[in-house]
This record gives structure tokens, sequence and C-alpha cells, in this order.
């Protein structure tokens, strides 16, 4: 889980630098979701959270995953963090035309 959670990561990261440093269009998305646009910045603890759960799933002493309990806390913290940061990211910006056309 551990190998798993540091690819997982270092991928997130990948995506937030190739994001940041092309500087497209596609950087609302990215910026809307870590830093808020305007006064749209609902989100915003919620992909923090998502960056903290993994990182502390990931950074779990050796020690202490020998302990079933911080185990167990441990990997229900990487699959919130999973969670929040694959099913929340993909929701639409507020006022585009995604946001309206729901039935």
């Amino acid at each position: 889980m551990a190998y798993a959670m540091f690819l997982n990561l270092f991928l997130h990261g990948a995506e937030a630098f190739k994001e940041f440093y092309s500087n497209t269009q596609h950087t609302l998305y990215t910026r809307y979701w870590y830093f808020g646009l305007g006064s749209h910045h609902t989100l915003v603890p919620y992909a923090w959270a998502a960056v903290f759960c993994n990182a502390f799933g990931l950074f779990i002493v050796p020690k202490a995953r020998r302990n079933f309990v911080t185990l167990n806390i441990g990997c229900l913290a990487i699959c919130a963090g999973v969670y929040i940061e694959k099913g929340m990211h993909r929701s639409p910006l507020p006022g585009s035309a995604r946001h309206f056309d729901r039935p």
C-alpha cells in the first residue's frame, strides 16, 4: 500500500506540475481545485485534505505499520484521500455550462 501511495502522490505532483508549468486553459480547473477562483473556493479545503490524507497514509513510520490500529487508520486515510481527490475533483466549475445542465 505504501508503494502504491508513493506512486499516486508522485503522479499527483506530476499532474500539478504539468498544469501549472504549461499555463493553458486547463490550468483554470487546477487553480480552482487548489486555490479557488474569486469568491468560489468551496472545494479548496477538500483538495488539501485529500493531499494530507494521502501523505499521512504514506508516511506512517514502519513501526506504526505493524500496529493493527494505526495501519487501519492509515488505510482509511488513504481511501478517503483518493476518494476526495478522484471524486470531487471532477465536479464542474460553478457558472459553467456543465454546472447548470443537470436534470
